[in-house]
């Protein structure tokens, strides 16, 4: 009997191989814990359905899991997905020339509707290839943007040149081409860069003035949803700079600690860039733009506090800062449905979707660091947010944090801890293995609704620029 096998991941970075179709060395990000399937009969044996595989970058310790299933309801969503393709071309007023034409366009449609569904709402790019898309609407950045990306000799390099960019607009566009040539060329190195500025360059707006100097919604110039949008675009463009300022600063311990990690935050980097797009475009619709009210250079302080130590840059800023927003989102999503802004409420929402995957990867690394220090995660994490100063402050989202990775006992005081805080070795090692079996076990149960996982990440393309 034909069925499918299903593969359930946890969020982090991926890279998706199928030999049988040619693909290889496709890397897409996963902002929540999701079930694919792929076709199979019941002739096929488990080691041919294990050759269409998501192999974790930068390492496998993220789970893999594999069972049969009915093709029961693969039919249900054939029949579905055709009614929905019907309903699309009524809306969009698509005619197609013959019954060929019809089903070509309805394979299409169906491949990009598991990626689009999971990021997105459709629309009238819907029926269209990758090729066929870039063909027409591909972004055009200045010749200048191209030529400094171009230019670059590093990864390194990369990191440098958008930190070095002061106009918020332009950093976020040499962002996206820097991590696109990182990508597209095998042959760039990470390099090292031994000596970087402390800050990055800064628009003369908004004026950065200390956190209780920020002004209130309400004496605020703007309405209380452009407020909030404000302040996202303002976290966003400051996570530009710690993402890539990672990539460069720590660049000269790649051998420490591997192409992978370097990757890993080039990746993050390039969410933020589109992060800050999102929210410029919106402030756009609604009127403003970045830089009307000021803002506090909160993020950027810790930027520099934890510029001569990894470990304590991966605490400070993904498991404490970034995971800040894992509590903040659901709120924000709340208040701006309260104040009737849907649309800006959606994109709070997507964007806290993907900061999950970005607590992960920051949860990754540092389990990764205190493993190659021989420290126990926990005591370590504590200590050094006491250094640094990081406060843990609630209401905390238990389960965004838990779908991150991070354990609660590490920020919540009212979880106790089993392990010695005295941080013996016999200690520390059994609590890094705790911590990655719970990684490896942070996997739900499929919901009714869940969508596959598309085979290519061109498509970002398509679910980023398609935004109405």
């Amino acid at each position: 009997m034909a069925g499918t096998f299903q593969l359930t991941y946890v969020p982090g970075y991926y890279t998706l191989s199928d030999s049988s179709r040619g693909l290889s060395n496709s890397a897409f990000v996963l902002t929540k814990t999701t079930t694919a399937r792929f076709p199979c009969s019941s002739s096929t044996s488990r080691d041919q359905k294990l050759n269409v595989r998501l192999t974790c970058a930068p390492n496998t310790r993220r789970p893999f899991v594999c069972r049969a299933s009915s093709g029961e309801r693969d039919t249900e969503r054939e029949t579905s997905l055709r009614e929905r393709f019907e309903k699309w071309c009524q809306t969009h007023d698509v005619v197609y020339g013959g019954k060929h034409e019809w089903l070509r366009r309805f394979e299409i449609y169906k491949s990009n509707v598991q990626y689009i569904d999971y990021h997105n709402s459709l629309n009238k790019f819907a029926d269209l290839t990758e090729a066929e898309f870039k063909a027409r609407y591909s972004m055009n950045f200045p010749y200048s943007f191209q030529g400094l990306v171009s230019a670059a000799s590093s990864l390194a390099d990369l990191g440098a040149l958008v930190l070095s960019t002061p106009d918020p607009i332009s950093k976020s566009h040499i962002s996206h081409l820097a991590f696109s040539r990182w990508r597209s060329d095998n042959n760039l190195p990470v390099g090292s860069i031994s000596h970087l500025p402390s800050s990055p360059a800064r628009p003369p707006k908004p004026l950065l003035v200390p956190t209780n100097e920020v002004p209130s919604p309400k004496d605020s110039d703007l309405p209380l949803n452009a407020y909030m949008l404000h302040n996202l675009a303002h976290i966003e463009l400051n996570a530009i700079d710690l993402a890539w300022d990672t990539v460069a600063r720590f660049s000269p311990f790649l051998d420490v600690l591997g192409r992978d990690f370097f990757d890993d935050f080039a990746h993050v980097a390039y969410d933020e860039s589109r992060h800050f797009v999102w929210c410029s475009e919106r402030l756009a619709e609604l009127g403003f733009k970045y830089g009307d009210m000021p803002a506090n250079n909160l993020l950027m302080r810790e930027c520099q506090n934890t510029s001569s130590n990894v470990a304590a840059r991966l605490a400070v800023i993904p498991l404490v800062q970034e995971a800040r927003g894992l509590d903040a989102g659901p709120r924000l999503v709340k208040r701006l449905m309260g104040f009737g802004d849907h649309r800006t409420s959606k994109i709070v929402k997507e964007i806290a979707d993907e900061e999950i995957a970005h607590v992960a990867v920051g949860v990754h690394w540092y389990l990764s660091v205190c493993h190659k220090m021989n420290r126990a995660p926990c005591p370590t994490f504590k200590d050094l947010i006491k250094e640094y100063g990081a406060a843990l402050r609630g209401p905390f989202n238990h389960s965004a944090r838990e779908t991150a990775g991070i354990p609660r006992d590490w920020y919540d005081p009212s979880c106790g801890t089993g392990v010695d805080e005295g941080g013996n070795e016999q200690g520390g090692k059994e609590q890094l293995s705790a911590v990655y079996d719970r990684l490896t076990h942070i996997i739900s149960m499929e919901s009714e609704n869940s969508n596959a996982m598309n085979e290519c990440v061109g498509r970002n393309v398509l679910a980023s620029e398609s935004r109405d």
